[in-house]
C-alpha cells in the first residue's frame, strides 16, 4: 500500500492555496485515486492486511486524518466515496459523512464566508439511492442536517457576504436579480430565510436594509421570476461583473 499512500500524500501536497481542487491537478482524476483504494472484493485486505481488518481500516483513516487546513482534498475524496455509496474503502459510508462534517467543522471555526466555506460545506451533500422496482433506481440528495446549522453559524457572523452571495444576476439582463435558492437549501423555506433577515441587525450589517428592499420586491413576486432592482449599497458589480 505504499504507493497509495505515497500518491495521497502528493496530491495533499498540491494544496499550495485555498483555490486547490482535484481538476486542478493535470490529468488527474479522483477515479483514479479511488480505484488505488477500492477494496472491492476484500482484495487490498487480504494482499496487504491478510485477516488484520483492523489494520486496514487504520491505515485508511490515517490517509484522512493527517489533515491540514483548508481541507478541501481530503475532504472532496471523501465526499466522493460517500456520495457514490462505494462501500469498498474498509470503512462505513457514515465514517466518511462524519469525516466530511469534521472537516468543515474545524475550518467553519474561522466564521469567514469564504471559497473554502463554500467548497467543504457542499461536501456534506449526501446521495441517497431510492428503489423505483423493476431494477430501476432513482437518487436524491440532501445536505447532512448538522452541516446547515454549522453553515447558518457562519451566515450569522458574515452576513454581509452571504447577502451579496444570495443576489442571482439573470444572465442576460443583468439588471434584473433573484434571491439564490441556496436560501431555501440551508433555510427550507422563504418565510424561515425572510425571519433571519428582520431578526438580524441592520446597524451591524450593512447591506442588509437595501436586501430587505429587494426580498420584498422579489417576494411580491411569488419568489418565482427575476426583478428588476437598483442597488445603491451593495456593490453588485461584483455579482454582475459590470463596473
Amino acid at each position: 500500500m505504499k504507493k497509495s499512500s505515497g500518491q495521497f500524500s502528493i496530491w495533499q501536497t498540491e494544496k499550495v492555496n485555498n483555490n486547490f481542487a482535484l481538476t486542478s491537478v493535470i490529468g488527474y482524476s479522483g477515479d483514479d485515486l479511488l480505484d488505488k483504494l477500492n477494496n472491492y472484493d476484500s482484495n487490498i485486505e487480504n494482499k496487504f492486511y491478510p485477516k488484520r481488518k483492523a489494520d486496514y481500516q487504520k491505515f485508511v483513516r490515517e490517509l484522512f486524518t493527517n489533515a491540514e487546513s483548508p481541507y478541501r482534498f481530503e475532504s472532496e475524496i471523501a465526499s466522493l466515496i460517500s456520495n457514490h455509496m462505494m462501500d469498498d474503502f474498509g470503512l462505513p459510508r457514515q465514517e466518511f459523512d462524519n469525516m466530511v462534517l469534521s472537516y468543515f467543522r474545524k475550518y467553519a471555526a474561522n466564521k469567514k464566508l469564504d471559497e473554502n466555506t463554500w467548497m467543504l460545506f457542499h461536501s456534506c451533500k449526501r446521495t441517497h439511492r431510492v428503489d423505483m422496482g423493476n431494477s430501476t433506481f432513482t437518487r436524491t440528495e440532501e445536505i447532512i442536517e448538522d452541516a446547515k446549522l454549522v453553515m447558518a453559524e457562519v451566515v450569522s457572523n458574515d452576513l454581509n457576504q452571504f447577502l451579496l452571495e444570495m443576489i442571482h444576476p439573470e444572465i442576460f439582463k443583468k439588471e434584473s436579480f433573484s434571491v439564490s435558492q441556496f436560501a431555501l437549501t440551508l433555510y427550507d423555506t422563504w418565510p424561515r430565510f425572510k425571519e433571519i433577515l428582520y431578526e438580524s441587525d441592520e446597524t451591524k450589517w450593512s447591506y442588509l436594509r437595501e436586501f430587505k428592499e429587494f426580498f420584498a420586491v422579489f417576494e411580491a413576486k411569488d419568489f418565482a421570476v427575476y426583478v428588476p432592482f437598483d442597488f445603491k449599497e451593495i456593490p453588485i458589480h461584483i455579482r454582475t461583473g459590470k463596473a
